[in-house]
């Protein structure tokens, strides 16, 4: 209950075997960032059947340390304070997710206010 119906999609996407690495890899992607969307998980991190398709990516898709990394590194997009302070929005973002110890809210406002344009 509670997860939204693109979560739903991306979530069977990344945990079917049938649909290829790229594109499982690219679903991950997505439910990471899906976080943004609800205030629950943006400030508690993802929900339950988001963290179970990272843990199922993990024994379906890491078949080396370097890919277990790469997955580590898209669970944990979020996690992470943004590296470039280029506008004064972007400072304002960076401040509020420190200002709270949740670099989640410094992410996704950064994300949000760039259009998305921020992880290009």
């Amino acid at each position: 209950g509670g997860y939204s119906w693109e979560q739903l999609n991306q979530t069977s996407i990344a945990t079917t075997p049938a649909y290829s690495r790229a594109i499982r890899h690219t679903a991950l992607m997505d439910l990471a960032l899906s976080s943004c969307t609800t205030v629950g998980e943006l400030l508690t991190g993802p929900n339950a059947s988001v963290r179970a398709a990272f843990t199922q990516a993990r024994r379906d898709l890491a078949r080396s340390p370097g890919e277990a990394a790469t997955l580590d590194l898209i669970e944990n997009v979020l996690n992470r304070y943004p590296a470039r302070m280029a506008n004064g929005f972007e400072d304002a973002a960076s401040s509020i997710g420190r200002l709270y110890f949740n670099p989640r809210l410094s992410t996704c406002a950064l994300l949000i206010g760039s259009g998305g344009q921020a992880l290009r």
